[in-house]
C-alpha cells in the first residue's frame, strides 16, 4: 500500500516503486523504479525480448524487454533509464491490464521497494506543523500559495471524477489562508480544536486522494462477489452458486460519495485441503489487512441461530482486527488495523431483522439493492468522507 497521511517520506536512497498512470484498466501503465540500485533491479528481472543474451541499460535508450517473475513472465515492456551518466530512476511501460500492473508492482515489492505516490503531497510539510503548537511550527514547514498552487495543478489531470477535481480547485483559493495562520507571528492562529479539525480532515482527504482500497471478505457463498458487482454499476466479478468460484482476489474502481475507491473481491475464506484455494484465500486476507476499510459479508442465514459466528470468523482470520481494539477479548495493547464492517446479506430470501453484532452492520440484499444506499452511507461515515467539503480548507 502506498505511503499513507503523516508517515515520512522515502529518502532519496530508498528503493521505491510508484504507479504514474491512473490505476484501473488502460492502454498502458508506467511505474517508475526509483532510488539506490534501481536500474540492477530492473537488470536482474528483464530478459531481452528477442531472447538472446542479457538486458542492456543505458540513460536515454528504450530497450524491449521481457519482464520476468522468476521463469514465468509476466509482460513485455520498454525500459527507459533517466538520468546522465548514471540512471537515477527506470520508467517501464507495460500493458495497461489490471492484473498485470499489479503483479509487476508485487514483484517490486517483494524484491525491497517501497510503494509510495507518485504525485506530490502538501501534507509531509502541514501534518507536522498540525502536531505542534503554532509557536513550534517551522517557517520550513509551511509551504506558500505558489507551492500550493503546484501541488494542485500536478493533481489536477488526476481529478477522475467532478467531486475530485471541485475539491482540489477550491483548495487553491481555500488552503494559502489556513497556513497563513499557522505561522508564529500569525494575526489570528489556530485554535488547537481547529488545529485538531483540520488534521482529521487532511487525513481524509489523503485517503480519498490518494487512493481509498475497500476489502470483500466473508465465508462462502455469502454474496461477496454480487456485492462488488452492485457497488462498482456493472457485472464484472463472476458469480456463481457454487462455494469457491473466486479463486483468486480481483480489483475494481467503485465511486464512494463521488470519490473513486478501489473493491477487492477475495476468496471465501475457509478451512480448505485444496492448496490453491489455500493460497486464494491467504492472499485475500492479506488484501483485507492493507485495506482502509474491511466489508465483513455474512449470508444472514447462515447466521441467523448461530450468531457467534461473526466473531468466530473474525477471530480466525482476521486477528488484528482483534488486537486493535475491535472485538471485546482484544489486549490493551492496539495496533493499526482497518475498521471492519459487517453486511448481512441475502435480505430478499430471508427479510427477518438479522442478529446482533458487536460490529457496525448493515442488512442489504445485495441481488435487490435492498439497503445498499445505506451500506454506502455507512462505508462513507466510517471512511470520513463526509468530513471533506469544498468549503473549509484541508490539506492533502
Amino acid at each position: 500500500m502506498p505511503t499513507t497521511y503523516g508517515q515520512h517520506e522515502a529518502s532519496a536512497s530508498t528503493l521505491r516503486v510508484a504507479l504514474l498512470t491512473p490505476p484501473g484498466p488502460g492502454g498502458i501503465a508506467v511505474v517508475r523504479l526509483s532510488g539506490d540500485g534501481c536500474l540492477d533491479l530492473v537488470a536482474q528481472l528483464c530478459r531481452p525480448a528477442g531472447g538472446r543474451g542479457d538486458a542492456r541499460f543505458a540513460p536515454g535508450r528504450l530497450s524491449y524487454c521481457r519482464l520476468m517473475d522468476g521463469d514465468e513472465p509476466l509482460d513485455e515492456v520498454i525500459v527507459s533509464p533517466i538520468g546522465n551518466a548514471v540512471a537515477s530512476a527506470v520508467e517501464i511501460c507495460l500493458h495497461g491490464g489490471v492484473r498485470v500492473v499489479q503483479r509487476a508492482i508485487m514483484l517490486f515489492q517483494r524484491l525491497g521497494a517501497q510503494r509510495v505516490d507518485a504525485l506530490p503531497s502538501a501534507l509531509p510539510c502541514l501534518c507536522r506543523s498540525l502536531r505542534r503548537g503554532a509557536r513550534d511550527s517551522r517557517p520550513e514547514d509551511l509551504p506558500d500559495a505558489t507551492t500550493i498552487a503546484g501541488v494542485i495543478d500536478a493533481w489536477l489531470p488526476r481529478a477522475v471524477t467532478r467531486r475530485m477535481a471541485r475539491f482540489l480547485v477550491a483548495q487553491r483559493q481555500l488552503l494559502p489562508p489556513m497556513v497563513a495562520r499557522l505561522r508564529e507571528d500569525a494575526a489570528e492562529p489556530l485554535s488547537p480544536d481547529e488545529r485538531a479539525d483540520l488534521h482529521r480532515r487532511s487525513a481524509a482527504a489523503h485517503r480519498a486522494l490518494h487512493g481509498i482500497r475497500i476489502a470483500l471478505i466473508g465465508p462462502p457463498n455469502a454474496g461477496k462477489s454480487t456485492l462488488a458487482n452492485t457497488l462498482i454499476g456493472r457485472e464484472r466479478v463472476i458469480t456463481s452458486d457454487a462455494a469457491g468460484t473466486t479463486r483468486d482476489w480481483v480489483e475494481e474502481t467503485a465511486l464512494l460519495d463521488g470519490w473513486p475507491v478501489m473493491l477487492t473481491d477475495t476468496a471465501g475464506a475457509r478451512p480448505s485441503d485444496d492448496p490453491l484455494e489455500t493460497e486464494a484465500i491467504a492472499r485475500g486476507l492479506s488484501q483485507a489487512h492493507a485495506a482502509n476499510l474491511v466489508l465483513c459479508v455474512f449470508d444472514v442465514r447462515t447466521v441467523r441461530f448461530a450468531p457467534g459466528v461473526v466473531d468466530e470468523f473474525v477471530r480466525a482470520h482476521l486477528p488484528r482486527a482483534i488486537a486493535s481494539g475491535l472485538h471485546p477479548d482484544a489486549p490493551p495493547e492496539s495496533t493499526n488495523c482497518p475498521p471492519l464492517l459487517v453486511a448481512f446479506n441475502m435480505a430478499d430470501l430471508d427479510p427477518a431483522p438479522p442478529p446482533t453484532t458487536k460490529y457496525p452492520s448493515v442488512f442489504i440484499s445485495a441481488l435487490s439493492t435492498h439497503n445498499v444506499g445505506r451500506l454506502e452511507q455507512e462505508m462513507s461515515r466510517m471512511l470520513e468522507l463526509d468530513l471533506i467539503r469544498d468549503d473549509v480548507p484541508t490539506a492533502f
